[in-house]
């Protein structure tokens, strides 16, 4: 498991994924949604993926409401988006290079 900062963690516990962090198995699969790449990644990284995708999906549209009650400003969007895609990229480089980058 990587070293998480304490800002990190705490991201992973505002988006309720933080039970997960010592599943090191790469069992879910991701497809890039533009080449149609996969990859597959852990439990965690996977989880971290869900909610950035669908932050990406709100902020793509202008959604001006979303599932999460903590975020509360277009701009809260982008800044979630960003610190997760980064997470992602902490994680498992391969799967950011693949899917985000």
């Amino acid at each position: 498991m990587n070293n998480l900062t304490k800002s990190e963690l705490n991201l992973l516990t505002q988006f309720n994924i933080n039970q997960i962090l010592d599943n090191n198995e790469r069992t879910k699969v991701h497809s890039n949604r533009f080449s149609g790449e996969q990859i597959k990644v852990t439990a965690l990284v996977d989880r971290v993926l869900d909610h950035t995708f669908y932050l990406l999906s709100v902020y793509e549209t202008g959604q001006v409401t979303h599932r999460y009650t903590f975020i509360k400003s277009f701009g809260g969007i982008v800044k979630a988006f960003d610190r997760l895609k980064y997470l992602v990229l902490k994680l498992d480089r391969q799967a950011y290079m693949t899917l985000l980058d």
